[in-house]
């Protein structure tokens, strides 16, 4: 899309990639992201991307550990680190290269933003009401954020706690209400219309999690689970943190309450929200590890000193690790080839470039996943669907679970469709793959250890 929109100098209001839905509209709410992911690309190839998206997660957790610091001081920051280095284990399934990375640093700046302010908020005294001129980077934060990724709602779900919990400090101790608070509040708001949606792009993102494919078929959008790795690490988080601020006796602020409750309760709605518990999470947490450790004891003058040496030994360790982590040394390095390579094992390289070199390629039926990566691999063959899971309707999405299980009827729904190749998964379409090769309609024409392409013998 992004490499679309440089070549034509607009974002599109319709779909472009699809057989199914073409011409339907649809907001290209991450057009920005898009586009800086396909300039980075076309200047640096896919290395390129993937160090930029991990200075962007970097950048976040950085943020994060700054926020924490802050609220510890220097005894406690190695506390602060260990609860950083929490916070990024309960987010470490969302740092896939896609656009929701933008929102990592977005919503840790804004998190650090109100921290910085909070003593001049009310809090600490509130008889007197001082305002930083740095308050004033919110709205233009929100307006670029509006165009880079939907995590947006997040960032204005922050500073909406933080206005509310505001006014409550302000009424319970009868100060002067921050309207300059209220203020900002409502340029962020409106700085995220600053879009080329406008006013639609709210009622989009809100149509798009309220979506009922969304909640039945995407991962992200259902609640966490024991069950995975995601909701693992998630639980495990929140059960640490509970059990840290209970023994480290620490009392979360007004502010921090809200915040809690806020994205507690989205968290348990969706997997994609733990992330942003989690670093709300982070500064409270660091706090009452601070507490439980006795970071007030006096340490002597030679203990200072070898904790001074292992911090350095602990720094250039970590700058080789990063240095060889890098896209362009990590293919030398002596890991096996699946660690080496910097495109996962699980994308159909080669499927997909035998199916773009087919002379008269016809209407694909493929999965979700196979569907976005030939968007971008062979935008010339339009797609079944992808995961724009809210631009197909629901009966489209039963057809394809349907066809992909091999029900009895999946050959009517294929022509109904018009569908003259197929492009499958072999683990996820197990039983379709037999189907069609018991089918005598069906020929293979090129076969992986991962992926299978079958076209109609009558278009052979």
């Amino acid at each position: 899309m992004g490499e679309w929109i440089v070549e034509n100098g607009r974002v599109p209001d319709r779909d472009l990639f699809s057989f199914t839905r073409a011409g339907e509209p649809f907001i290209y709410q991450m057009w920005l992201a898009e586009v800086v992911l396909s300039t980075l690309f076309r200047l640096g190839d896919l290395p390129l991307v993937i160090l930029f998206n991990a200075v962007l997660i970097t950048t976040a957790y950085v943020l994060v550990l700054h926020t924490a610091y802050r609220k510890v001081g220097a005894y406690g920051l190695r506390w602060a680190a260990v609860a950083t280095a929490a916070t990024a284990a309960a987010g470490l399934h969302n740092w896939g290269v896609r656009p929701q990375a933008f929102s990592f640093p977005l919503f840790a700046f804004t998190l650090w933003l109100l921290e910085r302010n909070k003593d001049q908020l009310g809090e600490t005294d509130p008889t007197s009401f001082s305002f930083s001129r740095s308050f004033w980077l919110l709205p233009p934060l929100f307006a670029l954020w509006a165009n880079l990724h939907g995590g947006f709602m997040m960032g204005l779900a922050l500073v909406s706690a933080y206005v509310l919990s505001s006014l409550q400090i302000s009424c319970c101790r009868r100060s002067r209400v921050p309207f300059i608070l209220l203020i900002i509040g409502v340029l962020c708001a409106n700085a995220v219309l600053l879009t080329p949606a406008g006013t639609r792009v709210m009622p989009y993102i809100l149509s798009f999690v309220r979506h009922p494919v969304t909640q039945q078929f995407n991962v992200e959008w259902m609640p966490p689970t024991v069950r995975d790795s995601g909701g693992q690490f998630f639980f495990g988080f929140v059960i640490v943190w509970l059990t840290v601020l209970v023994l480290g006796r620490y009392r979360p602020n007004v502010h921090e309450i809200l915040r809690y409750l806020v994205f507690g309760l989205l968290a348990l709605t969706a997997v994609r929200h733990t992330s942003w518990f989690a670093i709300v999470a982070a500064p409270g947490l660091a706090a009452a590890l601070t507490n439980l450790a006795g970071h007030f004891r006096t340490v002597g003058l030679g203990r200072q000193r070898a904790n001074s040496r292992l911090n350095l030994v602990f720094i250039v360790a970590v700058f080789f690790i990063v240095l060889l982590s890098l896209p362009w040394l990590r293919m030398h390095l002596p890991l096996p080839e699946a660690r080496r390579s910097y495109v996962s094992s699980e994308t159909p390289l080669e499927a997909v470039g035998a199916l773009c070199r087919l002379p008269d390629v016809g209407r694909v039926f493929h999965s979700e996943a196979y569907g976005s990566y030939l968007i971008w691999a062979c935008p010339s063959i339009p797609v079944f669907l992808d995961t724009r899971f809210e631009l197909y309707p629901p009966e489209q999405w039963y057809d394809y679970i349907a066809v992909g299980r091999g029900r009895y009827d999946w050959e009517t729904i294929l022509a109904r469709y018009g569908i003259t190749t197929l492009f499958l998964e072999r683990i996820k379409h197990q039983s379709l793959i037999q189907a069609v090769s018991a089918s005598q309609k069906w020929e293979c024409i090129y076969t992986d250890d991962r992926s299978m392409i079958f076209e109609l013998r009558s278009r052979l």
